[in-house]
């Protein structure tokens, strides 16, 4: 998928939140390789704050 968007460069959002750190540097080198824009996001919440809303 991410492939397919790189290739008709078309813009997308991924969330690696979940995904091992070799999987995320794979996604990173396949962006760069395309010459991508990459823009990194970190969202993050307290430990109460993840306990109380599961």
């Amino acid at each position: 998928m991410a492939k397919e968007l790189l290739r008709n460069k078309e813009s997308f959002i991924w969330n690696v939140a979940n995904l091992r750190k070799e999987n995320r540097q794979k996604l990173i080198c396949l962006c760069m390789a395309d010459n991508a824009k990459i823009k990194f996001v970190s969202l993050e919440v307290s430990y109460k704050e993840l306990l109380f809303n599961k």
